[in-house]
C-alpha cells in the first residue's frame, strides 16, 4: 500500500502560506500565531489519541488520515473559505445535515444509476473534516479505501 509522505507537503504549504501572509485576510482565527511559527499544524497525534477516535466513531480511519493525524492532529487556514480541520478530538459524522442526498436524487425518478445513488450517499456516510468554514464541507467517506489511500 502505498503511504503519502505528509510532513514535507504540510511544512512547505505552510511556509509558503507564511511568506504570503497578511494580516488583514488572514489574521482572524490564529492566523498570527500560524505565520510566526511558520506552521499551520498543531502537535502530531499519537496512537491512543487516533484509536480514541476511531473507537468513537466505530470505524477504523483510512490510513491516509492517520497519517495526516500522525504529523498533525487538525489544520488550520485549510483554504480561502475553510479555517480549521478536524483532529482526533473533533472528527464527526457529517450525516447530511442538509438534505444533499435528496437533493442530489431530485428529479432522477427510476433513472438514478447506481453511481449516481453511491454519490448521493456520500454526505449521510462520511466524516466531516471542516470543523470551522464558510459554508463549505469538507468530507472524507472512511469506506472509499484502495491502494493508495
Amino acid at each position: 500500500m502505498m503511504r503519502f509522505d505528509w510532513r514535507p507537503f504540510l511544512e512547505r504549504w505552510s511556509v509558503e502560506w507564511a511568506d504570503a501572509y497578511d494580516p488583514e485576510r488572514d489574521g482572524h482565527r490564529g492566523g498570527e500565531e500560524c505565520a510566526a511559527a511558520r506552521w499551520l499544524g498543531r502537535q502530531a497525534a499519537d496512537t491512543a489519541g487516533i484509536a480514541s477516535a476511531e473507537s468513537r466513531l466505530g470505524v477504523v480511519l483510512p490510513p491516509s488520515l492517520r497519517s495526516f493525524l500522525a504529523v498533525s492532529d487538525g489544520w488550520h487556514n485549510a483554504g480561502t473559505f475553510v479555517w480549521r480541520l478536524a483532529g482526533c478530538a473533533d472528527l464527526d459524522w457529517c450525516g447530511d445535515p442538509h438534505g444533499m442526498r435528496e437533493m442530489w436524487l431530485d428529479g432522477t425518478g427510476d433513472d438514478a444509476d447506481e453511481d449516481l445513488v453511491r454519490v448521493a450517499g456520500t454526505w449521510s456516510r462520511s466524516l466531516q473534516l471542516a470543523v470551522e468554514s464558510d459554508m463549505v464541507d469538507v468530507l472524507l467517506d472512511p469506506g472509499d479505501v484502495d491502494g493508495r489511500t
